[in-house]
């Protein structure tokens, strides 16, 4: 990975799957306020439900959700029963 540094912004560029899943995993984990992420594809298989469940973990403790999905019908997987089910969280899609 690449790691370039401007103003206190950090970019880090991952080319492998589960090295990024993981990462993203540690920084929900570690969100204390907010986490707004941000998808052009948001699938519901196994990364995206783990995925999810940390989202709703994070939500369950305090910290405020919002997901973004670009909704393209031939990538959008995150029916309005999910959505409904995150917004019970009060994460916000």
């Amino acid at each position: 990975y690449e790691v370039q540094e401007n103003k206190g912004n950090k970019v880090m560029v991952l080319d492998n799957g589960v090295a990024a899943l993981e990462l993203r995993l540690q920084m929900i984990r570690r969100a204390q306020k907010n986490i707004e992420v941000e998808y052009f594809i948001y699938n519901t298989d196994l990364a995206g439900k783990i995925m999810t469940r940390e989202l709703v973990e994070a939500a369950k403790r305090g910290v405020k959700v919002k997901i973004l999905i670009d909704k393209n019908v031939a990538t959008f997987q995150l029916n309005a029963y999910y959505a409904a089910e995150l917004a019970a969280y009060g994460i916000q899609v």
